[in-house]
């Protein structure tokens, strides 16, 4: 039995030794100090089909004034008809652009004039971009970088594939550029290109990412963060096939953003296009447009998430406008099924938007319907304190859905829960249409609200102070409870009543 082991032993270490010594790494430095000064000319020179990973290494924080791309991808007018096949039969490997682990992270800011063009659709090469990074494959990962957007038209990112991640990351605009015209990051939504990839056109993880939308003069940039699409189309086969899109956000956070963060649209008025959203431990911040999205069909989960001051500061003539810290909203007949849990919303959706608040649009959680089909919206274990209107759910046609509320604090907010809205049209209030809506409220905490609900059945409500230990939404431990709180123990599931996160600090997640 020794000498087994001895020799499981030895196999391991030679099969760690063999993978370490076989991964292609590259080195880039403006400091004459590696082998490339350029990160695009380090890509081009490793081997991307010898079966080995490939690392681009960046030695300093530098600024590269350089177009990057990765993947293969020819410049538009190269592109031939079946090129994104031709890139997939490559199978090529997996590769990696990373800046160093501590200090100034490098950064990719080209100038905006220099941008050559490309493209993913093999079918309209017409629908072309240019973009500070461009991308296109299977199982890439850009980590400890910095990416800039040029003003005018050019994306930060635009590109397709599985498998992307993107991993502590600043996402801003060049400064000296000009106000940035296009998205800051763009999925594209080739329909091809899920037939190459078993129908997933698109997989991307960002993890400890910022997002942040200051502007030289001081403004936010008016265009969103991260923007997808959607596909149709019938396919190479000419067979209509679903399509399943993932998008995975961990500690990441979003400031400063003035018309949107997350577009991410499922198409298809036959439900053949769906669009995964998960976002975790997030901070969303000082946003004053619509700040987090959920669009269309899909599975949607915002988990742990922080949202705080977002939705102040707009023309505050224009309340009627709908604007939303999470706006669930529908795209082609669908919205998705939601899941909204252990999120804190603070100071959201403008207090003093007008004088009367159950006319505004303006919401905390922003929820409206599209079509017939509208999943269930879950709202659990959340903390609405100090928002105009904590929730708000309307519909121009008021049909059918769905939201249940449980063991959630609503405090000091000038509306806990409304289906009123503008007008009549879109109210399920004001039209007597109170009915389409399924609204239940179960072990909620009301305290402080002007209005606590006009609309739903509530069963288990305590009316008394929740008791926070700390009001502070970017402090430690935010909205935690006192030890003689009434929400103490008193969830359906003997929990706590009200968001319990996870230990992971506010401050944690700023990495920039």
């Amino acid at each position: 039995m020794a000498g087994k082991t001895v020799v499981r032993i030895a196999l391991l270490s030679i099969l760690v030794v063999s993978v370490t010594a076989f991964a292609e790494t590259v080195t880039v430095s403006k400091s004459g100090t590696a082998k490339f000064t350029s990160i695009q000319a380090a890509i081009d020179a490793v081997n991307p089909k010898d079966g080995n990973p490939d690392v681009i290494q960046i030695l300093d924080g530098s600024m590269y004034e350089e177009q990057v791309v990765v993947g293969g991808l020819p410049e538009v007018n190269e592109a031939g008809g079946d090129f994104i096949g031709a890139l997939v039969a490559e199978n090529r490997d997996p590769i990696t652009i990373i800046g160093p682990a501590s200090g100034n992270a490098p950064a990719i800011s080209p100038k905006g004039e220099s941008l050559l063009y490309y493209s993913v659709n093999e079918s309209d090469p017409g629908d072309n971009f240019q973009a500070s990074l461009s991308f296109f494959g299977k199982n890439i990962t850009f980590e400890n970088l910095i990416l800039e957007q040029p003003g005018g038209g050019p994306y930060g990112v635009n590109g397709q594939g599985v498998e992307i991640t993107f991993r502590k990351v600043l996402f801003r605009a060049k400064a000296g550029s000009g106000t940035p015209g296009e998205a800051v990051i763009n999925f594209n939504n080739s329909d091809r290109v899920a037939d190459y990839f078993n129908q997933v056109p698109c997989s991307a993880v960002f993890e400890n990412c910022t997002w942040d939308g200051l502007l030289d003069d001081g403004t936010q940039t008016t265009k969103d963060a991260v923007y997808y699409h959607g596909t149709t189309g019938p396919g190479l086969d000419g067979i209509e096939q679903p399509n399943t899109s993932t998008f995975v956000f961990k500690n990441c956070t979003f400031q400063h953003h003035e018309e949107g963060i997350t577009r991410l649209r499922s198409r298809g008025a036959n439900k053949d296009d769906v669009v995964n959203q998960i976002m975790q431990n997030c901070l969303i911040k000082d946003n004053n447009g619509n700040s987090i999205n959920v669009d269309g069909a899909g599975e949607k989960l915002i988990q742990d998430c922080i949202f705080f001051n977002n939705v102040n500061g707009l023309n505050e003539a224009l309340p009627t406008g709908t604007n939303a810290a999470l706006f669930v909203r529908g795209r082609d007949g669908h919205t998705g099924n939601v899941t909204v849990s252990h999120c804190i919303f603070s100071n959201n959706a403008s207090l003093d938007a007008s004088d009367d608040p159950a006319l505004d649009l303006w919401a905390a959680l922003l929820i409206t319907n599209d079509g017939a089909d509208n999943g269930p919206v879950v709202v659990d274990h959340c903390t609405f304190d100090r928002n105009g209107t904590a929730v708000r759910i309307f519909d121009t046609s008021q049909r059918a859905r769905t939201v249940t509320i449980s063991n959630t604090i609503f405090s000091n907010n000038k509306i806990a829960v409304t289906g009123n809205a503008a007008s009549a049209g879109p109210s399920y209030v004001g039209s007597g249409n109170e009915a389409n809506l399924a609204l239940t409220l179960t072990n909620c905490l009301l305290f402080g609200n002007v209005v606590n609900t006009d609309i739903g059945v509530s069963s288990g409500a305590i009316f008394a102070d929740p008791l926070f230990a700390n009001t502070d939404a970017l402090g430690e431990n935010p909205f935690a409870l006192k030890e003689n709180s009434p929400a103490r123990k008193a969830a359906t599931d003997g929990t706590d009543i009200g968001a319990t996160q996870s230990a992971t600090a506010v401050s944690n997640f700023m990495l920039y």
